[in-house]
């Protein structure tokens, strides 16, 4: 027997779906972002500081689990580079996020200077390697942004589960222990093989 889509139903359902799906392109994003906070914590301390730093005890410095700076002319734009990347501030699944975020990353600070930004001008390459980074995070946005509103369309557009799963077949298995859904035959009312295409999902028998 089927029941009723509320908006908290639906937005379960879409979650679910999307759930994953753009871990490939955040992974790439996250590596980048890694990459620069090194790159950035490198600059504003030299080779011979940081071993210096390293051999100290621990707890005698700051430690600290991103660095700041600055990139371009007349002040730029701030950035907060977090040593792991920042995963949650991308488009992981909950269980990737949760992976990357077990293992906490941190470097070593000098007190008088664990909170000054970093001033990196151009044509520093490091300041395009920060925007270059900075339009590929709004690209996945945009991108998960388009999918999940498809999606949401076709949610939307069916009152009932039972409804939903003539629409859409493929959906069957992401609603079936949300509550009972009644076994039905497809309908061709809506053509979602591009859209089950882009979700990973297998046609339905």
């Amino acid at each position: 027997m089927g029941f009723k889509l509320t908006k908290t139903l639906r937005d379960e359902i879409c979650k679910r779906l999307m759930d994953g799906k753009f871990d490939t392109q955040s992974e790439v994003i996250l590596k980048r972002r890694i990459v620069l906070a090194d790159k950035v914590y490198n600059r504003k301390y030299s080779p011979a500081i940081r071993r210096k730093m390293i051999e100290l005890p621990s707890g005698w410095l700051s430690e600290l689990d991103r660095v700041t700076a600055y990139f371009g002319e007349g002040g730029g734009c701030y950035g907060k580079l977090k040593f792991d990347g920042h995963p949650r501030n991308l488009k992981f699944s909950t269980a990737k996020v949760q992976e990357l975020e077990a293992a906490e990353l941190r470097r070593r600070f000098l007190s008088e200077d664990a909170h000054v930004d970093v001033k990196i001008a151009e044509p520093d390459p490091l300041v395009q390697e920060w925007w270059a980074i900075k339009q590929a995070t709004e690209n996945l946005n945009d991108d998960w942004e388009r999918l999940r509103n498809e999606v949401k369309g076709i949610l939307y557009g069916a009152t009932t589960s039972t409804n939903l799963v003539e629409r859409w077949p493929e959906v069957a298995p992401f609603i079936e222990n949300l509550m009972p859904v009644a076994t039905v035959s497809p309908l061709p009312a809506i053509k979602l093989d591009a859209l089950n295409s882009r979700l990973g999902l297998k046609a339905a028998a």
